[in-house]
């Protein structure tokens, strides 16, 4: 050996040990190998390799054997078919968004069985969110776990989550803890379990509530990411999108229409959804001001829309956050507006719906978290 030649490390015999043992469990995830020797082939590993790592797989439970298969046509023995175990192991997703930290169980193929809030206190905010609240909702749904804790997902808005939140609970709860952009997680949710949404599409999800986000999701959630969007300013306009289209920008106008329509108290202390709510009653009973804000805030979108469409060109697009209040046909009129922007045709071929955020969320974190510690994809 010359001098100059790279020694192995210690660990890299153990990171390829994981990564063929995660080769060979996605194999089985995804269908495209049910036996010893179909993994074998699929994976390109000798046969004794397949029949240890399977044999770790049994048993830590990941797999499971479901009896003889069909023999080949040469004959000879018939090969035992393996099952994936989905309940091998659960994964706890946490989303932080607007007042309230959502926690989910679920198992590894998507399935809750359990639901955790904590509202947060007055001197706590979701931008900044410290350990505690985040904590409280891991310890609150602990106790409600049926098989071992696999690993923590966790959603914060902004495009900087918090590491010391992530390293304190990896700490406290002695499991891997995986973070990402609320946003980014809510498309990467959609795409992994939401009905109805392909999982080769590109997903785009809009959040806009004290700022703008977008996160995206694709080629079957192998692809994601999430920014915000809020510093940007529309060519037409001096304003910026996070103060043009941000709850803190416009909550002011909204409780003013709302104070002419019914009273002062349609809108609380900290802007709930209940205020856009009301001010899209107002305007589908016809209420001017509210016709006009509505009417407003969809023209603002619209060039969002219409960047969206012509930068990624997605297969579909979901508004989440208080925004999302105002419905499905506040929607299409920004993206009726967005058709001035863009030849129709292009927008006719994006699927717009609305998403509820923090459950997305949170799903989408589950989803990171599997694929982080067990490199499973979609299947």
């Amino acid at each position: 050996m010359s001098a100059t030649a790279p020694l192995r490390q210690p660990g890299s015999m153990e990171q390829l040990r994981r990564h063929n043992l995660h080769l060979v469990l996605r194999s089985v995830y995804s269908g495209a190998a049910e036996t010893r020797a179909e993994l074998a082939v699929v994976t390109g590993l000798t046969k004794p390799t397949v029949s240890t790592l399977v044999q770790e797989l049994l048993a830590d439970g990941y797999l499971s054997e479901l009896g003889p298969g069909r023999s080949s046509v040469s004959g000879g023995k018939r090969p035992t078919l393996l099952r994936f175990e989905p309940r091998a192991r659960q994964v706890i997703g946490i989303s932080v968004v607007g007042r309230r930290v959502l926690g989910v169980i679920s198992d590894l193929a998507g399935e809750t069985s359990a639901l955790h809030v904590r509202e947060l206190e007055p001197d706590e905010h979701a931008r900044d969110v410290g350990e505690r609240p985040v904590r409280d909702v891991v310890s609150g749904l602990l106790p409600q776990l049926d098989a071992p804790l696999l690993a923590i997902g966790l959603g914060l808005p902004g495009s900087v989550p918090g590491p010391e939140v992530a390293a304190g609970l990896a700490r406290r709860f002695e499991v891997g803890v995986h973070v990402g952009n609320q946003a980014e997680l809510s498309a990467l949710g959609q795409l992994a379990y939401a009905d109805g949404v392909g999982h080769g599409a590109t997903l785009v999800n809009l959040i806009v509530d004290r700022s703008v986000e977008m996160g995206v999701a694709m080629a079957g959630g192998r692809v994601h990411y999430g920014s915000e969007l809020g510093a940007l300013t529309p060519a037409n306009g001096s304003l910026s999108l996070a103060e043009t289209l941000s709850w803190d920008a416009v909550r002011s106008r909204v409780a003013g229409v709302l104070a002419q329509w019914r009273s002062p108290a349609s809108v609380d202390d900290e802007g709930s959804a209940v205020s856009y709510l009301r001010l899209r009653a107002a305007a589908e009973l016809g209420e001017p001001q509210a016709v006009a804000l509505v009417a407003e805030l969809a023209g603002a979108l619209a060039p969002v829309l219409a960047w969206v469409v012509a930068v990624l060109r997605p297969d579909q697009i979901s508004l989440g956050g208080r925004l999302g209040d105002l419905g499905g046909q506040f929607l299409e009129t920004a993206k009726g507006r967005a058709c001035d922007l863009l030849p129709p045709e292009e927008l006719e071929k994006v699927d717009l719906s609305l998403a509820y955020t923090d459950q997305l969320s949170a799903m989408g974190a589950v989803a990171l978290a599997i694929q982080a510690e067990l490199e499973l994809l979609l299947p």
